[in-house]
């Protein structure tokens, strides 16, 4: 081209790949801030999903925040270097910023040199340098689905958000390999059939020591109704929001036949794109803990089991997406919290059989 096509016709660069051969885990992470929502998080205010990707491993952590400044990302990046070291028992070596003036402080220098960590900045305005910047996208793809599928209101688009994050770290396998990034870093294999499908209803019993800190007496309820957005990674337990707070809950009935019958139906089901399975399917009348364990049985001739929870008493036929095998050709991810990702993205085809999923707890 002559001189006047390069300075009028500048075609937009494409992201090239970093020169730079990242293959070790903490070698080098990608911190970004996404937002702000329209609508604030259901119980927090959220507005924005602050993460950080781990360009070596392929680990991707979020946390909801709202209008994130310094000392906010500071403490992130705080929070991020220890579960390196105490986690995957590694050090951070390097963090990716781009231009923005919340990374541009005292207070995440402050925590670099805690850490001993090298700052890396992107070239202003190319923020796709960021490998996170990629992840933002399938994640706003797959908390939109997740809504949808549940028929949710914005409230809970960034639990969404965050459940999608969690998801694709502790169960996708990284290409080429047959286990999970987080098993490859962690060693540690994570039971898909902990999870549940995102938005169905869950009512988080109250053991006898949480009712007695509460001040509840026997005529009080004996659980804690709202909505399941995710599993716990301090410790093994669901997370469930009412309009107030986000709860955690070691046991509990998480209802998923409802949500998988009144989800939007697309059509008849293909066989090509799900794997059945034999297994048996419960209707969400048994309470169990987050290890299996059964605490109780709700019995026939009572439609309120003794845990105060109200579950409606249908048995249906079963599909177990929990079980189900990943198929890339029909996009259908390996779990029942993501199944509603790839039958909602799915063709049309697909839909009429998902009506149960099995409510089983990890070993």
């Amino acid at each position: 081209r002559c001189h006047i096509c390069h300075l009028f016709k500048a075609i937009t660069p494409t992201a090239r790949a970093d020169t730079r051969k990242i293959t070790g885990l903490g070698e080098l992470l990608s911190m970004d801030a996404f937002g702000p929502f329209h609508v604030p998080a259901m119980a927090t205010g959220w507005t924005h999903v602050l993460g950080c990707h781990d360009v070596g491993a392929g680990i991707v952590d979020g946390i909801g925040t709202k209008e994130p400044n310094g000392k906010i990302a500071a403490a992130y990046l705080n929070d991020v270097c220890e579960i390196y070291a105490t986690v995957f028992k590694v050090r951070v070596k390097a963090v990716q910023f781009d231009n923005a003036t919340i990374f541009l402080c005292a207070e995440v220098t402050a925590v670099l040199v805690k850490w001993n960590v090298t700052r890396h900045q992107t070239v202003e305005y190319m923020h796709w340098q960021l490998r996170i910047e990629r992840d933002w996208r399938w994640m706003q793809h797959d908390a939109a689905t997740m809504c949808a599928f549940a028929i949710l209101s914005k409230g809970y688009y960034i639990h969404a958000c965050l459940h999608s994050l969690d998801l694709r770290s502790r169960l996708l396998p990284k290409i080429g390999e047959t286990k999970s990034m987080y098993e490859l870093a962690t060693g540690i294999k994570t039971d898909q059939s902990s999870f549940r499908i995102f938005g169905s209803k869950m009512y988080g019993t109250l053991l006898p020591e949480k009712r007695k800190q509460m001040g509840l007496d026997k005529a009080d309820a004996r659980a804690i109704h709202g909505v399941y957005i995710g599993n716990c990674r301090e410790q093994p337990s669901w997370k469930l929001v009412t309009p107030g707070k986000i709860h955690t809950f070691g046991a509990g009935v998480i209802d998923e036949v409802s949500t998988l019958a009144k989800a939007p139906k697309a059509g008849e089901a293909d066989e090509s794109y799900v794997a059945l399975s034999g297994s048996q399917v419960r209707n969400g009348k048994d309470v169990f803990t987050y290890e299996g364990a059964l605490v109780e049985t709700l019995p026939k001739e009572l439609g309120v089991p003794s845990t105060g929870a109200r579950v409606p008493d249908v048995v249906v036929p079963a599909l177990t997406l929990a079980q189900a095998r990943p198929r890339r050709n029909g996009q259908l991810l390996a779990t029942a919290a993501q199944s509603q990702v790839a039958v909602a993205s799915a063709p049309p085809r697909l839909q009429a059989a998902v009506v149960a999923s099995e409510l089983t707890t990890p070993a």
